[in-house]
């Protein structure tokens, strides 16, 4: 198993969209993902990521950053009920959002921005 770990990927770019999309689940079938925040301010976009990056890794974990929180053009009327938005979805999607623990890795968020 291996671990990797990004932040900032900003998927509202194509290009990065594009390489998310393009992962070969076969390559990384046993292996963990650390996303740390700053993937994109659009809840469709994030499920699609979300989705995506569920079936290509044994274990997805995020912690969201500034850029999930910022509150456009989109039905929440805060940052904070964005947050609990954002934490059903990862509920929803099978992506870690909370305490993880594995034989030899733990993952304890902080959302302290």
């Amino acid at each position: 198993m291996r671990v990797f770990a990004v932040s900032d990927i900003h998927v509202d770019y194509a290009e990065n969209l594009d390489w998310i999309l393009s992962l070969d689940a076969r390559e990384f079938s046993e292996d963990v993902l650390i996303l740390a925040g700053d993937v994109t301010d659009k809840m469709p976009l994030l499920r699609q990521v979300f989705d995506s990056l569920v079936a290509c890794f044994k274990a997805v974990l995020f912690v969201p950053g500034n850029h999930e929180l910022w509150v456009q053009d989109e039905d929440f009327d805060c940052s904070l009920t964005k947050f609990d938005a954002i934490t059903e979805l990862c509920k929803f999607c099978g992506v870690h959002a909370d305490i993880f623990e594995m034989p030899d890795i733990s993952f304890v968020p902080l959302f302290s921005w």
